[in-house]
C-alpha cells in the first residue's frame, strides 16, 4: 500500500490532463500512486488518454472510467474509494504539481502525525496543518 495517492479526476481536457499527471508522476518522492478516474468523458478524450497511457511503462499509475457521469463531487469521490494510500491528495486535471510536492508533504506528516487534513497556504509554502477534529484536538 503506497503512502500517498495523488487523485485526478478528469472529464474531456485530455490536453491538460496529461500535464497534471505527467507532473504528479515526476516527484522526488517514491512511495506513491497516481489514480486517474476519467468522469464518463466522450471517445475523443479517450483515445487521447489511451495512447498516452500506451506509452508509458509506469507501475504506479492507474486509469479508470466511470460507466456515467458522476458529477464533479460523485468523481471525487470515486477517486478517494479507489485511492490506495494512507493520504489522498486531488490533483485537478488543469493543475501542475511542484517536484517536491510529496516530498514536502511529507516532512509535514512526519512532523504532525496526528493531523488528517494538510492545506496548502501559499504557492510553494506548506502552511501549518489542521486540527483532527474527530479526535478533538485544537492547533493555533
Amino acid at each position: 500500500m503506497p503512502k500517498y495517492s495523488i487523485c485526478i479526476p478528469t472529464y474531456n481536457r485530455s490536453e491538460l490532463l496529461i500535464n497534471a499527471a505527467e507532473s504528479a508522476l515526476n516527484q522526488e518522492y517514491e512511495d506513491y500512486e497516481v489514480l486517474i478516474v476519467d468522469n464518463h468523458s466522450d471517445e475523443n478524450h479517450q483515445t487521447v488518454i489511451e495512447n498516452y497511457l500506451s506509452q508509458t511503462t509506469i507501475s504506479n499509475l492507474t486509469y479508470i472510467k466511470n460507466s456515467s457521469n458522476l458529477g464533479m463531487m460523485g468523481n471525487w469521490n470515486k477517486c478517494i474509494s479507489f485511492a490506495k494510500g494512507q493520504y489522498v491528495s486531488i490533483l485537478s486535471d488543469d493543475d501542475l504539481l511542484a517536484p517536491n510536492f510529496l516530498r514536502n508533504i511529507d516532512s509535514v506528516v512526519n512532523k504532525h502525525p496526528k493531523c488528517s487534513c494538510f492545506v496548502k497556504k501559499e504557492e510553494y509554502e506548506i502552511s501549518k496543518p489542521l486540527p483532527d477534529l474527530r479526535k478533538g484536538e485544537c492547533h493555533n
